[in-house]
């Protein structure tokens, strides 16, 4: 009885515990592989749903741009032909009536894509400044009437795409007085806002030339730039005002604002160009390092004054017409790479 106190009953139950562990192996590996099945199946069947469904909205989207690119195509041939046309008398309203309609659907459908100026100076060019022999001043007011159309669609156009550009830059305003009397003083321009750059001891008749725009550009870090504007000239004639627009290179914000900074010593663009209502500024704009672009334009003019807006914006923003530059996106992918790389270390 010494002999075996009490291993052969341990020595009877442990097969019995493994052939149980077994058993359970047996049966549970197909229910297992049942499950991990209909699960894949399931999530295959799934996501086929999922790209089937991205690919039929992908060719709907596709179908109706082309739709959409086409009817926009025969129209905007179809207005470019009737301004190509030959008509008899193209001084006459009802001639320059129609031209101005065609020239709005134009612009309310084009102004992203095309640069539009020449043709509002074309036909701007057609109305008369002063009556005709035999005009009545009744009949001639017809053609003031026209002018005033004419020039409104291009500031609602210019509106427009400050709003677009605004979005993602910053858009600030500027008045101008005594355009009339520039032949014995300069000038008067002053930017309203928290971006101005003010000296203190500001007066009421002391012009505010500048201001510091700040701006995320492609690297998401902000830019800061001193902007200055100045009203050179002004030309009643052709309803223009010569700018000189002054851009510094990136600087940091206690530079940009500061009052002492050093323009010339900052300098990146100092330009001169004559200015009008149908300058838009997705079109018409100034280009800047960094994929950045700058434009000045006019949304009130009169023979004593105007307002100007200054908008500052990335080039993503600028027209279709307006591509990137090789260097900009050479700047761009290997910035984005190094980042990468940092961001991986």
């Amino acid at each position: 009885m010494a002999e075996h106190d009490g291993k052969p009953a341990a020595d009877t139950h442990t097969p019995r515990s493994i052939d149980w562990i077994e058993i359970l192996k047996v049966v549970a590996m197909p229910l297992v592989v049942t499950m991990v099945g209909l699960i894949i199946n399931s999530s295959i069947s799934e996501r086929q749903s999922q790209e089937n469904n991205l690919r039929l909205y992908a060719d709907m989207m596709a179908r109706r741009e082309q739709a959409d690119s086409d009817l926009r195509k025969d129209m905007f041939k179809s207005i470019l032909d009737k301004f190509a046309s030959a008509i008899p008398d193209r001084k006459s309203v009802e001639y320059l009536d129609q031209e101005i309609v065609n020239l709005e659907l134009l612009a309310y459908n084009f102004h992203e894509s095309i640069d539009l100026g020449p043709l509002f100076k074309h036909v701007r060019s057609e109305i008369p400044d002063v009556p005709p022999d035999g005009m009545t001043p009744a009949e001639f007011k017809r053609f003031e009437n026209l002018r005033r159309r004419l020039e409104k669609v291009a500031v609602e156009v210019d509106e427009r795409q400050l709003t677009l550009v605004g979005d993602s830059g910053v858009v600030v305003r500027a008045g101008v007085d005594g355009l009339d009397r520039m032949d014995k003083a300069p000038a008067f321009l002053r930017f309203i806002g928290p971006f101005t750059i003010a000296r203190k001891d500001l007066k009421p008749e002391d012009s505010v030339t500048q201001v510091c725009l700040s701006l995320r550009s492609g690297d998401n870090e902000p830019h800061h730039r001193r902007f200055k504007l100045e009203v050179i000239d002004y030309d009643p004639t052709t309803r223009e005002v010569q700018i000189r627009l002054y851009v510094s290179k990136k600087l940091s914000l206690p530079e940009c604002n500061s009052i002492e900074l050093e323009n010339k010593a900052y300098q990146e663009i100092d330009v001169a160009f004559w200015l009008g209502l149908f300058s838009v500024p997705m079109i018409d704009n100034t280009r800047l390092t960094h994929s950045e672009r700058a434009s000045v334009s006019l949304t009130v003019l009169s023979a004593e004054r105007a307002q100007i807006a200054l908008a500052y914006f990335p080039s993503s923003r600028a027209s279709l017409k307006d591509k990137p530059y090789y260097d900009e996106l050479e700047h761009d992918l290997l910035h984005k790479e190094s980042k990468d790389d940092g961001s991986k270390q």
